[in-house]
């Protein structure tokens, strides 16, 4: 659909783990000047009820052949798990 090279794939947790260095990637591929951005301030995750092992163990087995598609896709691991 679209070149490889006009796609830029980042991780949320990359992202969270080291902002500036995502960001500056971001900036490069976009081709745009770097700004600098305030990346202190954390938002506190959402309160959610705790899945049931049963369903996610379901989910987890439905998407591991769609996940290492999209893996070998894109040559990323996130290990989503």
């Amino acid at each position: 659909m679209f070149p490889k090279k006009n796609i830029h794939i980042i991780s949320t947790e990359s992202l969270g783990e080291k902002p500036n260095e995502v960001l500056n990637g971001i900036f490069e591929f976009l081709g745009v000047t770097h700004h600098q951005i305030n990346t202190e301030k954390k938002h506190e995750k959402g309160n959610y009820k705790k899945m049931n092992d049963s369903t996610k163990e379901l989910l987890q087995k439905f998407f591991v052949p769609r996940n290492k598609k999209l893996y070998d896709l894109i040559g990323m691991d996130f290990d989503w798990k």
